[in-house]
């Protein structure tokens, strides 16, 4: 490559960095109730194993990976997944298979700007409720105050602190899974690099 085309895609990089943090912080959306954390979590159950979820700008930019075992059927099968939120894109991949999807998130911003709201996940958990998910005060996780959602069957339960899940416990085809935070950051330092995404991932649009 030349020197001259390697000052293009130089500046072009940049120019593509600034415009993303510049989107993060022009952003009206949020999903969170709570700017920056880092939390720490712990799987059990059918699945056992970790996750680590990051995140930025209210959830509009979020890195949450999961490493751990799932014992199906007395066979052990490992799995190493990755989900990001950057904007208005979300992906899904896996890190054992380097492949991924990336789906726009703009049909949400469309519908919450019909229902003239800003955070997303407001909206998410009014559906639930509409559609006969039940809410009541949960525990007390990690000192801090929730509520737990229960769907109509009661084969999914969450509890919620400022719209940041805390605990999952869910039935599942193979077995119950928990998933519980056991460490919470509410003032990480987050180095940007953290929400891009591996270079080694092949990522199909849906």
């Amino acid at each position: 490559m030349s020197y001259r085309k390697s000052l293009i895609v130089l500046f072009t990089c940049i120019i593509i960095a600034l415009g993303t943090l510049n989107s993060a912080k022009n952003s009206k959306y949020e999903r969170y109730k709570i700017e920056k954390a880092k939390i720490e979590y712990k799987i059990s159950g059918a699945l056992s194993g970790t996750e680590t979820l990051i995140f930025d700008q209210f959830g509009m930019l979020e890195k949450k990976e999961t490493k751990g075992t799932v014992n199906q059927n007395g066979m052990l099968q490992q799995i190493h997944v990755a989900e990001y939120t950057l904007i208005d894109k979300y992906y899904d991949m896996s890190l054992l298979n380097n492949v991924g999807n990336e789906y726009s998130l703009q049909s949400l911003f469309d519908h919450a700007d019909s229902l003239k709201k800003t955070n997303l996940l407001d909206i998410q958990r009014e559906t639930m409720i509409a559609a006969g998910a039940t809410i009541e005060d949960g525990r007390r996780i990690l000192g801090r105050v929730t509520q737990k959602f229960t769907t109509p069957d009661s084969k999914f339960a969450f509890w919620s602190w400022k719209n940041v899940t805390l605990k999952i416990v869910k039935s599942t085809p193979i077995g119950d899974i928990t998933v519980e935070a056991v460490e919470i950051d509410e003032n990480p330092k987050i180095d940007k690099s953290v929400f891009t995404l591996p270079k080694n991932v092949k990522i199909e649009k849906r």
